[in-house]
């Protein structure tokens, strides 16, 4: 375990840097609590789209808490300035990368179910809430069976200029197999299943039903994959770069994990906002919801102004 006692100074844009990971996060945690919280307190809104969406926001959420006691952790140090590893720093870690991986599937079964809806709308089995649940099952089972490897190699070390714990930029095995399972596979399916989608609309579009879906489900799925595929890039960009700058022999910054952790924060609040943004039916419940609690305070007032 790693232990520096003596003091240090570090850059105020540290502060700021690990201060933003919080807020992006705290971002997270509200959209996923407000989706879940919907969702739990309206039956009407019990469909299996939500229910997949709730799934992706539950995700998301513990993903934000596990990134937020990191940020806290790194403040810490940022303005104590004494370098310590404490005991939690791996286990964190260990759930963070889990929950992340949880959080890119279930965008995934979101994909699958479209992609069933769409182009085999005629098999009803593959449309119950059942099969779906127990897909979602499946995915929180597989999560942590694909960390085996990398939990059992003891390979995720303290990275002393970002004060997190996280696999090297050095050891090419684990970082490529921790890339393609959390990002390679869940991009290849996603972008698959949303052109597969598009082309069969293209191909059908001259029947009625899908000359009334055609504007809604030939374009929203384009516009998905850009937005999806955007929001992923952010998340992982910076973690490719400081990767082949390490494997080109050039010195790669200390505190690059920190960097890599601000735009993964980023990336998860923005696919939590798009989740909300792409469910109508939550959307409009909420803002719903936020009318009801406001319309007594108008009335209110209202009355108040009458009487004077």
């Amino acid at each position: 375990m790693y232990n520096k006692s003596e003091s240090q100074c570090f850059p105020l844009w540290y502060i700021i840097n690990d201060s933003l990971i919080i807020v992006f996060n705290l971002i997270t945690i509200f959209i996923g609590l407000t989706f879940v919280f919907l969702i739990l307190r309206e039956k009407k809104l019990r469909t299996i789209i939500n229910t997949l969406s709730s799934n992706s926001c539950l995700c998301g959420l513990l993903v934000a808490i596990t990134i937020i006691w990191d940020a806290f952790h790194m403040l810490k140090t940022d303005i104590t300035g004494i370098v310590q590893q404490d005991q939690a720093c791996i286990v964190r870690n260990i759930c963070m990368l889990i929950t992340m991986i949880a959080l890119n599937y279930s965008l995934c079964i979101q994909t699958y179910h479209r992609f069933i809806t769409i182009v085999h709308s005629l098999q009803t089995s593959l449309h119950s809430m059942k099969f779906y649940l127990k897909i979602i099952v499946i995915q929180w089972l597989i999560s942590p069976c694909l960390m085996l490897p990398i939990i059992l190699s003891g390979k995720i070390i303290y990275q002393t200029g970002s004060f997190i714990c996280q696999i090297s930029f050095s050891n090419t095995t684990l970082f490529s197999y921790l890339f393609i399972i959390s990002y390679g596979i869940p991009v290849l399916f996603i972008v698959t299943l949303h052109l597969s989608i598009a082309y069969h609309i293209k191909v059908h579009w001259k029947t009625n039903r899908q000359r009334r879906l055609s504007s809604t489900h030939i374009i929203c799925p384009m516009q998905r994959i850009i937005l999806i595929i955007l929001v992923l890039i952010i998340s992982y960009f910076p973690c490719g770069i400081f990767f082949i700058l390490e494997h080109l022999h050039v010195t790669v910054v200390p505190y690059a994990q920190k960097i890599i952790l601000l735009f993964a924060s980023l990336s998860f609040a923005l696919t939590m906002l798009l989740t909300f943004k792409f469910n109508r039916s939550v959307r409009n419940s909420s803002l719903t919801l936020v009318h009801r609690k406001h319309r007594p305070i108008i009335i209110y007032k209202f009355i108040r102004k009458s009487r004077e």
